[in-house]
């Protein structure tokens, strides 16, 4: 058979790249004689192979290897010594990358059948080897080295590891395809000395058995990633985390764990999973089971963090121990606040630090963020400092905080109620177990009376509304309602909860289970809280009885009588700088029989907007908001009547 000599020239002597490309093509084509060269070889390919071609001997034994470069056989060796590849799983890589890079991958028609004829011929690889290497538990797959985009077609796409074709890597270098090193943290130990236990107990079982899969879990910015450093630190170990960039999916990120897992060295190393929940969640049953055996094999020390604990109970069951890492308690939270503005040479007001450190849902990353942005403004640092941390809280749909205000305190002595509440605050002490409901028209001084007990017992107060607690879930009310009390006694805190009607409403009329179960477990905490509890409603007889039984004290807040009511007149009528004639004055003020303090602050804020010229303004204003209230009465009448007058028409006649 003549050969073209031209052609031989032209495939002579060419670099490593273009060789193992020729070789693929090869084997792929007809090379010599082969005269209809419009129609696709694709479609020939396997009829080529199944004949006996006679191709020269001395091109198909030129052409018939692979020829690698010295550092791509030294990168083959790492994958088989710390990944574990075998040397079948070594070839295939390297034939999908070469074939890839070709033409001969990029055309429809090319079969699997094919694909593995090609390959046991350039590699001398027996069927079951092949197959072997390009099943799911081969550790090509299992790393994500490669992926299938269109089986049928035997396409196969390198995914992983590139890299290692094109330079000379180190073990390091490999090491960073799927890992970078936990950053350094500024806190100490002492900085989570409030959880100063738990953190013993991990370290000295992490020190004893040298492996193990620990959970930590907590709301974003509680220090999660700081604490696994120090945990890091206390082993003298590394601490490697699993590649989150963001072109790497949650599929690849769990490779990257498997890899990592792999290669580590578990006396010097420990590996950090960050924001592991968005990789550990899976409906597919095949993965769930991967993942299931990855976190079985035991390699030196994991530690997984996540903002959540929701996830599969499978999952949970293979953590050694689980920790819920909690925001700072408030002391800490002052503390950590005062040294960080001093380090940055920044002052900052007392009232805004107890602000800050009194909000339960602030954490410490949080606040570090928004003092470092702050920091630049300098002379106006502690003003968008606040406005940061308030735009934080927004965002989230939390309560915020507000700029210290040289506000008048109000009297007590001006509440009007069914007990002496200066004697009640002066014989209730710091380590009192007591819980009050507070009950009357709104307005009369609930919330004060809550705001003056911590004040005087020098306690933080956790103050919710309905709206911080109710969630459109099913089951997620009954977990916020548990956690404002454990966040309470954490804090050593008085946990006052307003709308308590909303709660623990009469059971006689609730027709489903979660509503049941929604008092239940409000009852369930009332009794297990140790601290000073104050439960404010504004309507007595929606409570459900049993409910009221549990409340230690029963305090009726009421409309102010003829003394309160003058007092609090004088009161407020020299904070306005007003003069009048108390005689003319007390004959119209006393006919007003549902005023509170709440009308006398509403006044006071419609003052700013709208001077009050003069004492007989002041009483106008009064006797306004009293008429808007008596107007609401006569409706409430008039909708209960019609009310009744509908029941008896509709079950008497």
């Amino acid at each position: 058979m003549q050969t073209n000599t031209s052609t031989l020239t032209h495939i002579v002597d060419l670099d490593y790249y273009t060789h193992n490309i020729r070789v693929i093509s090869l084997h792929a084509q007809m090379f010599s004689h082969n005269k209809q060269i419009k129609k696709d070889f694709y479609s020939e390919f396997e009829d080529i192979l199944n004949k006996d071609s006679k191709i020269p001997s001395f091109i198909y034994k030129q052409y018939s290897k692979f020829i690698l470069p010295d550092f791509l056989k030294k990168n083959l060796n790492y994958l088989k010594k710390y990944l574990n590849f075998s040397q079948a799983e070594c070839d295939v890589f390297v034939f999908f990358y070469y074939a890839n890079k070709g033409r001969f991958a990029l055309h429809q028609g090319y079969s699997a059948a094919l694909g593995k004829k090609i390959i046991e011929k350039i590699f001398n690889l027996t069927p079951k080897d092949i197959n072997k290497a390009l099943s799911d538990n081969s550790m090509l797959f299992k790393l994500d080295a490669l992926c299938y985009y269109d089986s049928d077609a035997f396409g196969i796409d390198i995914k992983n590891f590139e890299n290692i074709f094109t330079q000379d890597i180190s073990k390091t270098t490999l090491m960073s395809e799927f890992s970078y090193f936990l950053p350094k943290t500024r806190l100490n130990l002492s900085d989570f000395d409030y959880i100063q236990e738990e953190f013993n107990t991990i370290t000295t079982f992490l020190k004893k058995s040298q492996k193990g899969n620990i959970f930590i879990y907590g709301k974003a910015g509680v220090g999660k990633n700081e604490l696994s450093a120090l945990i890091a630190k206390e082993l003298g170990k590394e601490a490697l985390c699993v590649k989150d960039c963001e072109d790497v999916k949650k599929s690849n990120r769990i490779s990257n764990f498997y890899a990592l897992k792999k290669i580590i060295n578990p006396k010097k190393q420990m590996i950090v999973f960050d924001e592991c929940e968005d990789s550990l969640c899976y409906d597919s049953l095949k993965e769930k089971i991967r993942i299931n055996k990855i976190l079985d094999e035991e390699n030196g020390i994991c530690v997984f963090l996540s903002n959540s604990n929701e996830m599969d109970e499978a999952y949970l069951r293979r953590f050694d121990m689980i920790l819920e890492l909690e925001c700072m308690p408030k002391e800490k939270k002052i503390q950590n606040i005062k040294n960080l503005f001093a380090k940055k040479r920044l002052k900052i007001d007392e009232a805004i630090i107890e602000s800050i450190a009194s909000h339960p849902e602030l954490s410490q990353g949080v606040i570090l963020k928004c003092a470092n942005n702050a920091k630049i403004f300098k002379n106006k640092s502690q003003e968008v400092f606040v406005r940061l941390i308030n735009e934080n809280l927004k965002a989230r749909s939390l309560r915020t905080i507000s700029m210290p205000k040289k506000d008048k305190k109000y009297d007590l002595n001006l509440i009007e109620c069914d007990l002496n509440l200066q004697e009640l605050i002066n014989n209730i002490n710091e380590n009192s177990s007591l819980r009050i409901l507070s009950y009357g028209i709104a307005g009369s001084g609930k919330s004060e009376f809550g705001k003056e007990l911590a004040n005087v017992l020098n306690k933080t107060l956790h103050s919710y509304k309905l709206s911080d607690i109710l969630d459109p879930f099913v089951g997620n009310n009954e977990k916020n309602i548990a956690n404002i009390f454990k966040k309470a006694s954490k804090d050593n805190a008085i946990l006052q909860l307003d709308e308590i009607d909303a709660l623990i409403y009469s059971r006689d009329g609730a027709d489903k289970s979660w509503e049941n179960s929604l008092v239940n477990e409000m009852l369930m905490q009332m009794e297990n809280f140790e601290g000073i509890f104050i439960a404010s409603t504004n309507y007595l007889q929606s409570l459900d009885k049993a409910s009221i039984r549990r409340f230690d004290l029963k305090i009726e807040f009421q409309t102010l009588k003829q003394e309160k009511l003058l007092k609090a007149f004088e009161f407020f009528s020299k904070e306005l700088n007003l003069s009048f004639d108390k005689k003319q004055i007390t004959k119209r003020l006393l006919r007003l029989q549902n005023i509170c303090l709440g009308d006398f602050a509403l006044i006071l804020r419609q003052n700013k907007i709208f001077k009050i010229k003069n004492a007989d303004e002041f009483l106008e204003k009064l006797e306004k908001e009293s008429k808007l209230k008596s107007d609401d009465e006569k409706i409430n009448m008039g909708v209960f009547i019609t009310k009744i007058y509908a029941y008896v028409k509709n079950n008497l006649f």
